[in-house]
This record gives C-alpha cells, sequence and structure tokens, in this order.
C-alpha cells in the first residue's frame, strides 16, 4: 500500500534524523509531538491489519505528551519507534 509507505518513510526520517550520532540533534529538533501525531492519525484512518494497526497505535503512545519530556525520555521513544517502523517496513 503506496500511501502507508509514504506515512511510515515520513515518520521515520525525523526519527531517523534525530537518533544519528548519538541523538546529537534530539535539541535541535523541536516539535515533533504535533506532526507525528498527524501523520499516526492517518495511518490510523487507513484499513490496516490487526498487526499494523497496533503498531501504530503503540507509536501513538509513543508521541503523545513527547514535547515534554526530558532527553531519556525522548531518547528511550524514539528508540522503540524506530523499531516498531523497522516491524513496519518488513510488512511491506
Amino acid at each position: 500500500m503506496k500511501e502507508l509507505h509514504d506515512i511510515i518513510t515520513a515518520l521515520y526520517r525525523p526519527l531517523d534524523y534525530v537518533s544519528k550520532n548519538s541523538f546529537a540533534n534530539l535539541d535541535v529538533v523541536k516539535g515533533l509531538e504535533v506532526p507525528l501525531m498527524n501523520l499516526v492519525g492517518q495511518a490510523l484512518s487507513l484499513s490496516l491489519d490487526n498487526d499494523d494497526s497496533a503498531l501504530f497505535k503503540r507509536l501513538s503512545r509513543n508521541f503523545t505528551g513527547f514535547d515534554s519530556l526530558d532527553t531519556s525520555s525522548k531518547k528511550s521513544r524514539i528508540t522503540d519507534s524506530l523499531k516498531l517502523l523497522e516491524q513496519m517496513k518488513d510488512h511491506e
């Protein structure tokens, strides 16, 4: 499904960017929560199988309140989210 692939790619890019070089860009990039939650919402509005739907719901939990988290919590959620996105890529 092309649209789902595009959403996964759009989610992956900023998370990959901020995670590079031991999260060197994490403090530089601001306001990730809203655009990431919008993308997750778009994905959840599609006709997804149960596995993908569950993964996107986990992503939604990861991004909820993201901007107000401390750095350590952000790193943890980004790492988990990247793993989830890799799982989704494997389903394509």
